[in-house]
């Protein structure tokens, strides 16, 4: 999706359900790399949680929450 005009980047933040957040929907905007977020996607996704993350349609305040869950 982000090679298709979707971006992750707010304002050079990220937001994000963090790590430890299963159900919550704690949203977190924080100023991390593209590189930190994949770590905690990972983790995120080895301990089944939902991992949810802000795409914003190119450069507009248009976005959608995205949320992924474990299903067994």
């Amino acid at each position: 999706m982000i090679d298709s005009s979707w971006n992750i980047f707010k304002d050079n933040k990220i937001v994000y359900l963090p790590l430890g957040d299963d159900s919550d929907y704690d949203w977190t905007s924080e100023e991390i790399d593209f590189d930190d977020l994949t770590k905690i996607i990972e983790n995120k996704a080895s301990n089944n949680e939902v991992i949810g993350i802000e795409l914003l349609w190119e450069k507009s305040e248009i976005g959608i929450y995205l949320l992924i869950s474990h299903v067994n």
